[in-house]
């Protein structure tokens, strides 16, 4: 047995008790947790099985994101509540008093470990000596608290979320922020909502895996921690260099890339330089094959697992479905495919069609950096929308469908008279495997494209970035513009905006620019240039550290943070001076 399951921890067991629990429940010794959860804490801990446990290592340096609660005016031994009590304290503290003092726990900042922790000092560990009373000097480690917000304020208790590096104590920040107010404070609550790709939408209660009779229908394949990194197939001869632990020429950028054999088959983590595809990590035998596959895997190109959706934005919601596009692909030796539209399904129908999130090459793009190598779009016109579903269906088994896999929500052929309890009972009819993948949330809110187009549209950029599981990018084409930038010496690209993408709210974001195969930083001003009386909305990135002419090509932005709301200044000067301010935020933020 062979995966990762993500499990929503109970209050009161700690991580190990978790990991020895489901040793004996799913009956294997190769087990391990993907970073510790205090005992009161709750929420997301992958478990990796098997030979997945070579992945723990580049788990254990991503990125986690909690909700807290801070109780302020108590001070205790654990720095939470289950210590004993040290002090106590009225607090006066306003709600504007409050979040006042955020801004200096955020970006790189020192922290002191707590003395009941599991880091060891000569050898021993600290809640060791903090049990028989013993205070030990700490050395303060450099953490970095990426985003750290207040969701509600009540007289003595806040709730925070914070995503964080490794190697942060939470209890210890709250801890500082209620010494920085003046009245101490201490954890109250905890619960960790996102472990680098795994959201808490994904995780699944304890009692529910040992419950379940098909517990190995679980776990998730190994390749999903790697999601965000894009996937290429390998021909045979690459596969087979790579089983060697050999490397290879490819004709790819240079970059960390999921490797696949031709049956869909996941073979390793690699990195491409100079050309040279070498391996990081192999994991090739997490779905073994016999001796005589091993020698040449079988190549079923005809036959697919298809994900059918529109797929706008390509948030969370879809990749738990594509994800399972490539759990499925690989079990039953098919290749991935996913079944799109050239435009908004309501465009023949609707006075008004949403703005779309992506353009169709971003959602290709998107698409194939999750698992999914055939993409099959479909054009919006009424010959196509009136099809039935069962023709639909079927028109899809000519093209070797093998397999499906929808949300509970999804809907097609004619007038939407297909739905997913229908997609079931055709593949039952043919003995095909279905799966239905149901709706996913985040904080309790459903992740659909359309609250994403909201956020967009209201600059929450890092909120969107949370639902869609990856930053918002738009491309466009840099066409002339009035070059008022260069006669300061910040000169923007004119970036056209392709018709029906959805626009961001006017202001000022950092970003990621994408020109070709090279990336740069970038301050972007999406609005209507008031200091120097533009007119109509455009999006201009100043690209930071660039030389070159971009007339005529296209490049992709990757919309990270909202700076600032558009405004006008009095002077050139002026506008100058706030737009090499907002350079320097932009490199803090993404540096």
């Amino acid at each position: 047995m062979n995966g990762i399951v993500i499990i929503d921890k109970p209050e009161g067991w700690t991580s190990q008790d978790v990991v020895s629990k489901l040793r004996g429940a799913l009956r294997t010794k190769r087990i391990g947790h993907g970073g510790t959860l205090d005992p009161m804490a709750t929420g997301v801990l992958p478990v990796f099985v098997g030979r997945a446990t070579r992945g723990v290592e580049f788990f254990e340096h991503a990125e986690k994101t909690y909700e807290a609660v801070l109780r302020l005016g108590l001070t205790t031994d654990t720095e939470d509540i289950s210590g004993t009590v040290l002090e106590e304290r009225e607090v006066h503290i306003s709600e504007e008093d409050f979040l006042s003092i955020l801004p200096s726990f955020r970006g790189k900042i020192q922290q002191i470990p707590p003395m009941y922790s599991a880091l060891k000092v000569n050898g021993q560990k600290l809640y060791d000596l903090a049990r028989k009373g013993k205070e030990v000097e700490r050395q303060p480690r450099e953490i970095e608290i990426f985003q750290l917000e207040c969701l509600e304020f009540h007289g003595n208790e806040a709730r925070l979320r914070v995503r964080c590096s490794k190697g942060t104590y939470i209890r210890t920040l709250c801890k500082d922020i209620g010494n920085a107010l003046g009245c101490g404070g201490c954890m109250a609550a905890l619960r960790r909502v996102q472990a680098g790709e795994y959201t808490i939408s994904e995780a699944i209660p304890l009692q529910t895996l040992l419950e379940a009779e098909d517990k190995e229908s679980l776990l998730r394949p190994v390749d999903s921690m790697f999601r965000n990194h894009p996937a290429v197939t390998l021909t045979e001869k690459q596969a087979l260099r790579c089983r060697n632990g050999n490397s290879f020429s490819v004709s790819l950028p240079e970059g960390t890339y999921r490797a696949y054999a031709q049956s869909g088959e996941f073979l390793m983590l690699a990195k491409v330089e100079d050309g040279v595809m070498s391996t990081i990590k192999s994991f090739w035998e997490v779905f073994p094959a016999t001796s005589s596959e091993r020698t040449v895997a079988p190549t079923l190109s005809s036959q697919k697992i298809f994900a059918l959706g529109f797929f706008d934005g390509v948030h969370r919601g879809h990749q738990a479905l594509l994800t399972e596009c490539c759990r499925m692909a690989a079990q039953f030796r098919c290749e991935t495919a996913a079944i799109t539209f050239d435009r908004h399904p309501q465009a023949l129908f609707a006075p008004k069609t949403p703005a779309l999130i992506n353009t169709n090459a971003d959602r290709d793009a998107l698409l194939r950096n999750y698992g999914i190598r055939h993409i099959s779009r479909l054009p919006v016109t009424k010959e196509v929308m009136s099809t039935n579903w069962q023709a639909f269906l079927t028109n899809l088994l000519s093209e070797g469908a093998a397999g499906f896999v929808c949300g509970d929500d999804f809907r097609f052929g004619h007038k939407g008279e297909g739905d997913s309890e229908a997609l079931q009972a055709f593949c039952r009819e043919r003995n095909l495997p279905c799966v239905i993948v149901p709706e996913q949330t985040l904080e309790g809110v459903r992740i659909s494209s359309t609250h994403i187009r909201q956020l967009i549209e209201t600059g929450k950029m890092e909120t969107a970035a949370s639902f869609l599981g990856h930053p918002h990018m738009l491309t466009g084409k840099v066409i002339p513009g009035r070059q008022l930038g260069r006669t300061i010496g910040i000169p923007t690209a004119n970036l056209q905006i392709p018709e029906g993408i959805v626009t961001p709210a006017l202001g000022v974001y950092a970003c990621r620019v994408h020109i070709g195969k090279e990336a740069f930083l970038a301050v972007t001003n999406v609005g209507k240039r008031p200091t120097v009386a533009g007119e109509g909305i455009t999006v201009e990135p100043w690209i930071l550290d660039f030389e070159g002419d971009l007339y005529g090509r296209e490049i992709t932005l990757e919309f990270h943070h909202f700076l600032r709301p558009e405004r006008k200044f009095d002077t050139l000067a002026e506008l100058k001076a706030e737009i090499e301010k907002n350079a320097a935020q932009t490199r803090e933020l993404l540096q």
